[in-house]
């Protein structure tokens, strides 16, 4: 009221300006957004979370629309030894090369992507994969300095420069880039001599006049020098020195890890300060560090966000990119809080299991089953919520990945045996609400849409590959329940028709059910023969 339409009044300078009118998404993600909620977000006709007036209006005038793009691993397909590797490499590998691809266009710059995701664990692993590639990244959480491969590598050169005995670091400096001793060279230096220290066998191959010989006695001989220097030079000045003399930066060439090596060495100079210094007390003050849970962490945008952004979706709100990611849809909820042993509920209050006549188990009470219930519709709204959030952080790109356990079970779940929209209705409203993942939600509400078998591509029965794309077609995806009398399937209307009746009828059933016996209800348990002869009561009663 304070600010009045601009058509209203062209010569005031206040005027009024709705979001939802002017969103600066393209047209496809629009579209899309708008025919996902508006199906899984109206399956309580109590209680519908997106009606027409919340429909976003795309105000946004573009040439070209890139469509939405969800991609689909199966890992049912990997099996064995690559079962384990399937959980992450396939999607984590498609979005770094399809990031690789975006950015080798010209068309974008790195820090106009970003990667959203529900939890960390899955941006961690995108970033493993985009790392490979040698692609910059930014993200909002600190990176694990101690678990960083150029750190682990650092470390075990200079324990191994400290005291050569200690086995794990010698053998992780020697199996590294910088010195390439083979997993069987290894073996072989060992002779099967499991009692000695490692050192020792190493020292006896050195002896020998082999190729291994050779080359352990050029790593000896590398070892014994640098131990005469870290006996005087200052810590600082020797990690400076290894990495100048062996390459270090040149073998992690990320910017990342260059922070990371020069932040490593800003902490000898520190420890140079104290009273551990020297190589062996700044091995002491890491140490103790990594005892207490001090990860050291190096915001990885410290020098501003010049790479790909990756974020959860909670940190997103507020938030636009011209291309995100959406990775990890079909990761489960977490649904802890509700086999807790003590539910919350904010109408039922805290409600608990009870112990049984035997004291052996527990007995599940109506009541926390109704608290369960209430816990669980509540998370699946709020999970509706993100997924919104989500979608509308991409301005003009948006791709959906997800790894499914089983892609066709997940489709002969949610993919509709017939066009018509008469295809099990309250089956799939319940299906909604109980989902368990932004994947499920997203192929569930595609189902309700006639055209869910025009967006879909391709479907291979045989020999399907690792991965399926859908692609999606924004005319054909878009579902407005406010435009009904656009649709021409008059058999959806008349089984509409009959499920409104049915439930008219159960309900005012249910609510005008009264107890045919109201007077039995007014008995005691207990009567005395005084009583039952006072006639307080009827025979019909009683």
């Amino acid at each position: 009221k304070l600010f009045p339409r601009f058509e209203e009044n062209a010569s005031t300078p206040a005027y009024r300006i709705f979001l939802t009118d002017n969103f600066r998404s393209d047209s496809s993600i629009i579209d899309f957004t708008n025919g996902i909620c508006s199906v899984m977000m109206n399956t309580d006709p109590c209680d519908p979370m997106y009606t027409a007036e919340d429909a976003l209006i795309c105000g946004k005038k573009t040439d070209t629309c890139h469509n939405v793009i969800v991609s689909v691993f199966d890992l049912q397909q990997r099996s064995g030894d690559d079962q384990e590797e399937a959980v992450s490499n396939p999607e984590s590998s498609y979005i770094a090369h399809e990031i690789a691809s975006i950015l080798s266009s010209g068309a974008y710059t790195a820090d106009q992507i970003a990667i959203l995701a529900r939890n960390n664990a899955t941006l961690e692993k995108v970033d493993a994969a985009l790392k490979e590639l040698s692609i910059p990244t930014s993200t909002q959480l600190d990176a694990p300095f101690f678990k960083q491969k150029e750190i682990i590598t650092a470390l075990s050169f200079l324990h191994a420069i400290d005291n050569p005995c200690r086995d794990i670091y010698l053998l992780g400096i020697m199996n590294s880039p910088i010195f390439g001793f083979t997993a069987d060279e290894l073996f072989s230096i060992r002779q099967g001599k499991t009692q000695d220290a490692y050192y020792t066998s190493l020292v006896n191959m050195a002896e020998t006049s082999t190729s291994l010989g050779n080359k352990c006695a050029a790593f000896v001989q590398t070892l014994q020098t640098l131990r005469k220097s870290a006996r005087e030079l200052t810590s600082d000045a020797l990690l400076w020195k290894l990495y100048t003399e062996y390459h270090f930066f040149a073998l992690f060439p990320t910017r990342m890890a260059g922070d990371n090596l020069r932040f490593l060495h800003t902490l000898a100079r520190n420890g140079e300060a104290t009273a551990f210094n020297g190589l062996h007390g700044f091995l002491r003050i890491l140490n103790r560090m990594m005892e207490k849970g001090d990860s050291c962490a190096i915001p990885s945008g410290k020098s501003g966000f010049q790479g790909v952004r990756l974020m959860t979706i909670h940190g997103s709100k507020g938030l636009e990119f011209p291309v995100v990611f959406l990775a990890g849809a079909a990761g489960l909820y977490n649904t802890e809080s509700q086999n807790s042993k003590a539910i919350f509920s904010p109408s039922l209050g805290c409600t608990f299991s009870l112990p049984s006549e035997s004291g052996y188990s527990k007995v599940n009470t109506c009541i926390r089953k109704a608290a369960r219930m209430e816990s669980a519709q509540s998370m699946s709204k709020e999970e509706m919520r993100v997924l919104y959030v989500a979608f509308t952080r991409a301005k003009e790109r948006l791709y959906i990945t997800a790894s499914p356990r089983s892609l066709p079970a997940l489709l002969r779940r949610t993919m509709p045996d017939s066009i018509s929209y008469s295809h099990k209705v309250l089956d799939k409203s319940r299906q909604i609400q109980t989902a368990n993942s932004y994947l499920d939600l997203i192929f569930l509400s595609l189902s309700q849409d006639p055209g869910f078998k025009q967006w879909i591509l391709s479907y291979p029965t045989e020999n399907p590959s690792n991965r399926y794309q859908f692609t999606s077609q924004p005319v054909t995806i878009y579902f407005n329940p406010a435009k009904k009398e656009d649709q021409t399937d008059e058999s959806f209307y008349l089984f509409e028709q009959k499920i409104l009746d049915f439930s008219r009828k159960s309900i005012k059933k249910a609510l005008g059910f009264q107890y045919p016996y109201q007077g039995t209800t007014k008995i005691p348990k207990k009567i005395s023969v005084s009583q039952l002869n006072s006639g307080r009561y009827t025979v019909d009663e009683i």
